[in-house]
This record gives structure tokens, C-alpha cells and sequence, in this order.
């Protein structure tokens, strides 16, 4: 009999949340005991290979760390006069077309981003339920139940952190360009955090979903 992906989806957490309320500190313990650091590392490649891909689309430059300048020695002791400061660089004048055609690629990025995230999401969402399948199928019990928690706990977490950390890459190199683009701080500040608190509500309402679609099944 096939199982409906929602209703897979809806078992594991249930399976999560129980045991885990079963087992208490225990479970907690055994849940940041720690993820398979060669599952980390290839989490961590895969989410810096899909960020590098959409910072070449987007066509920035690579981050090259800056030479240091060697400071020539002196020979007398003297503190030398104090230098006036330089004069401030004049404000760059905003280029609209500019701004405009930055913000929507990097809205593109975004939105590859999440697509290719969501892709590597579905591919563990079809692990979970292929071993959740084969667990009952095989009559497992708490212990194995909740190793099935454990992993699939920590391989979310460690999902998200990667697509959080591609997601601020992507800010950082938005907020770099539209200050070259001579648009005013204040409006790229706004803007960034325009985004980031619509990229937290997103992240938010998904793991609402998740826990609500749980619940309906307890």
C-alpha cells in the first residue's frame, strides 16, 4: 500500500516529538551528542557549491583577502606629528537603473537558493520515510525509533545552518553592490532586514507547519 508523502512527513515528527518527551534528557543528550561529521561535511559542500553557482550567475568577484602593507622601520624614536585626517570620499550619486537591476538578481538568488535547498531538503525528507518504512516494516522499537529521531534531527539542523549561512553570503554581497550603486545606508539597511525577517518568517512557518501537521496526528 503506498503511504502519502504528508502522512510519512507527519509520522517521523510524531516519532521525534514522543520519543523524545519519552526519553527526556536522555534523548536530548543523544541529540547533540552530535551529527556524523562526514554527513556535516557533505551537507556543508553541497550548500557551498549551490551558493558559489548562484555568486557566479550573479557574477561576483571572489573574496580575496588584502595583502598586508609593511610598515617601513624608523630610525628615531620621535613620535611624528599627528597627520590630519583625509578628507571624506564624496557620497556615490545613486544610479536607479543600477539598483534596480542588482535588487533583482540578487531576488533570483534568493529565490535559487531556496529552490536548491528545498531539493536537498526533499532528498532527506525521502531517506526519513524509506527508513521510518523499513523500521516498522522490521517491528523496530524506542531504541532504534529513537536513533531514527537523532539522525534525521541532526541532519535538518545542520541543513538549515548551511542554507542560513549561503543566505547571508548572498545579503552581504547584495548590501557590497548597492552601496557601490550609490544607494543611501539607511535604505540598504532597511532593505536587508525587509528580507531577513521575511527569510525568518518563512523558516518559521515551515517548522509551524511541521510541528502542526505532528500534532494533528497525536
Amino acid at each position: 500500500m503506498t503511504v502519502s508523502r504528508s502522512r510519512v512527513i507527519g509520522l517521523i515528527v510524531v516519532v521525534f516529538v514522543a520519543i523524545g518527551a519519552f526519553l527526556g534528557y536522555n534523548g536530548y543528550k543523544a541529540f547533540f551528542g552530535g551529527i556524523d561529521s562526514d554527513y556535516k561535511e557533505q551537507i556543508s559542500r553541497e550548500m557551498e557549491s549551490i551558493t558559489e553557482n548562484i555568486r557566479q550567475e550573479l557574477d561576483l568577484p571572489e573574496q580575496i583577502p588584502a595583502e598586508p602593507v609593511p610598515v617601513p622601520e624608523t630610525e628615531s624614536p620621535e613620535t611624528p606629528p599627528a597627520q590630519p585626517a583625509p578628507p571624506e570620499p564624496a557620497p556615490i550619486a545613486p544610479d536607479p537603473d543600477r539598483i534596480q537591476a542588482i535588487i533583482h538578481s540578487y531576488e533570483g538568488g534568493l529565490a535559487t537558493l531556496q529552490t536548491q535547498g528545498n531539493s536537498v531538503i526533499d532528498g532527506l525528507i525521502g531517506d526519513a520515510k524509506a527508513d521510518y518504512q523499513a523500521l516498522v516494516a522490521s517491528g523496530a522499537g524506542k531504541t532504534e525509533l529513537l536513533n531514527l529521531a537523532v539522525s534525521y534531527m541532526g541532519k535538518a539542523t545542520a541543513m538549515e545552518k548551511e542554507v542560513d549561512a549561503g543566505f547571508n553570503a548572498l545579503m552581504t554581497g547584495l548590501s557590497e553592490e548597492l552601496k557601490a550603486a550609490g544607494m543611501p545606508k539607511e535604505e540598504i539597511d532597511a532593505y536587508v532586514a525587509e528580507l531577513k525577517a521575511a527569510y525568518k518568517i518563512e523558516k518559521d512557518g515551515r517548522r509551524k507547519a511541521l510541528l502542526d501537521k505532528a500534532k494533528s496526528y497525536l
